[in-house]
């Protein structure tokens, strides 16, 4: 039980809510445009984009060690505790890498989505979740924001959306918006945590560029915005698509302690908050009888702009 603990902890599950999220919502705009919806698909989806996410982690944790980026102040214990030796996590990173792999076929064989086009959005996924700290290292030359906010944003809600129906269409992708500035809150209050340790280690990010009190104007930016988001298209639209507002206290509350400088459970805890109210803007989608760029109207005749 200690080693699978240890595992799992290496994965660090405490982020999973940002590849669950827009598989969730893919799933709901999916079923509201065509009224279609496979359990069995979605839990495929969700295992595929989970375990692409946790071997990125691994990767991650891998290249951040070997470059000297986790120190004995760094949140990622798995390597500087000698938790895992660094060939255990090469090792399990692409024992998820292949089980994901898997789950892909199987979405390709069993999905009416076209496999060339699920293949590329899923090799661009993988490439992704690698080329994060591997090879080019996105993350220590100021993309890793990029990265976040596309990935756990429009690529795995039109990825899910994509399966559910087979079709290939950008509509989904605005309704993304939120998720994808939820994501980047996280990523984001991560960097600034680890500000000091990242300069040390002579890589940059957003955080660095800008500094401590620019960063927190850009995490209040990130997590305010969708709620700014949720009540114009709940007024315009309907009332439901409001409902994640309810998680509003979490967001003030996480901001005052953002403020303070309180950073080391703010990441974890920003990545709850995404959970809770992702939950409740696709409960929302789901009640809702008028939604933005979505035209439920043409739901029978299939009429969505394909690409």
């Amino acid at each position: 039980m200690t080693a699978i603990t240890t595992y799992l902890s290496a994965v660090r599950p405490q982020m999973f809510p940002l590849s669950f999220i827009p598989v969730l919502l893919g799933a709901v705009l999916g079923y509201k445009c065509c009224s279609q919806f496979s359990s069995g698909l979605f839990f495929v989806t969700v295992l595929s984009i989970i375990l692409i996410h946790a071997a990125g982690n691994l990767v991650n944790t891998y290249y951040d060690y070997m470059r000297g980026v986790d120190t004995s102040l760094s949140d990622d214990r798995t390597l500087v505790d000698n938790m895992l030796k660094p060939e255990q996590v090469v090792n399990f990173s692409s024992y998820l890498y292949a089980l994901g792999i898997i789950c892909v076929l199987l979405l390709m064989v069993f999905s009416n989505a076209h496999g060339t086009q699920l293949a590329i959005m899923y090799f661009g996924g993988f490439l992704v979740s690698f080329s994060y700290t591997g090879g080019y290292g996105l993350k220590y030359h100021a993309l890793g924001d990029v990265v976040f906010i596309v990935v756990f944003g429009p690529l795995v809600v039109l990825v899910s959306f994509m399966i559910q129906i087979g079709i290939f269409s950008s509509l989904p992708l605005v309704l993304s918006v939120p998720l994808a500035f939820f994501s980047e809150a996280v990523f984001h209050s991560n960097n600034t945590r680890d500000m000091e340790a990242d300069k040390k280690a002579n890589i940059t990010t957003l955080a660095i560029l800008v500094g401590k009190e620019i960063s927190y104007f850009l995490y209040a930016l990130f997590i305010f915005t969708p709620y700014i988001i949720f009540i114009a298209w709940g007024i315009n639209y309907s009332l439901f698509l409001m409902l994640p507002v309810i998680t509003l206290p979490g967001a003030l509350q996480l901001e005052r302690q953002f403020r303070a400088g309180k950073l080391y459970e703010n990441p974890a805890a920003t990545a709850r908050l995404s959970l809770s109210a992702g939950v409740l803007f696709a409960v929302g989608c789901l009640l809702s009888s008028d939604m933005p760029f979505l035209l439920i109207k043409d739901v029978n005749s299939h009429k969505l702009p394909v690409y």
